[in-house]
């Protein structure tokens, strides 16, 4: 693969300009949805493909149902569905993207219905971080095994990949509950409240969660 024969400094421009490339035309020429299958929307499914949910990707994913791009308007009508669950999806889009996001979901949002998030908490990995004292162990206790690198060296490391790396998880931003809460209040969601993994009102999103994911997630409800 080409990309495994590059200089480390250059993965990050060609991942972004194959990203790009793909998701351009993917919007120009993708079919629109006519009829859509369900009322519950999975956004950034990966391989996890959620019975009864319109599962959707980047147009990278062939996997998805359906293939958008979180930083353009969604392709739905006002009120369409009653809920989205967006699982270690929003970090990856930057602040400003991610404002655009939460206000397309509300528009998209049934009156009543709840936007799950689930993030990577930055307040977590900051408080173990401050904790370790510099333990070689830190990795071990917030980050699953096949997630870790070996070229880690220190705990700031750690927290300077979960939060920045171009390399692996592209993320482009940290959260924490309260700042969540606020992103979402400013775009006119109600009822937000941090709840717990696999913990819903709404039966359809519970369970969802990944469990061994939960030590480093923040998980967050939010009504229309």
């Amino acid at each position: 693969m080409i990309r495994d024969k590059l200089p480390i400094n250059w993965i990050h421009i060609y991942d972004s300009l194959r990203f790009e490339v793909k998701t351009s035309l993917g919007r120009t020429f993708q079919k629109k949805l006519t009829l859509l299958k369900s009322d519950y929307l999975h956004v950034g499914c990966g391989d996890s493909l959620l019975d009864g949910f319109l599962n959707t990707d980047a147009f990278t994913n062939n996997k998805a149902d359906y293939r958008i791009d979180l930083r353009f308007p969604l392709p739905f009508e006002n009120s369409s569905f009653q809920g989205i669950y967006a699982h270690h999806v929003v970090e990856h889009l930057t602040y400003e993207n991610a404002r655009f996001f939460f206000q397309e979901a509300k528009r998209i949002l049934k009156n009543g219905g709840t936007l799950r998030i689930v993030v990577p908490d930055a307040e977590k990995f900051i408080k173990k971080y401050i904790q370790s004292s510099h333990d070689p162990n830190f990795p071990a206790s917030l980050i699953p095994e096949w997630h870790r690198s070996p070229e880690w060296q220190t705990s700031l490391e750690v927290l300077d990949h979960v939060f920045r790396d171009n390399y692996f998880n592209q993320h482009l931003s940290a959260w924490d509950f309260y700042t969540l809460n606020h992103r979402l209040k400013e775009t006119g969601f109600k009822e937000i409240r941090q709840v717990e993994c696999g913990i819903s009102n709404d039966q359809k999103l519970c369970n969802l969660d990944k469990e061994d994911w939960q030590d480093q997630s923040v998980y967050v409800e939010a009504k229309v």
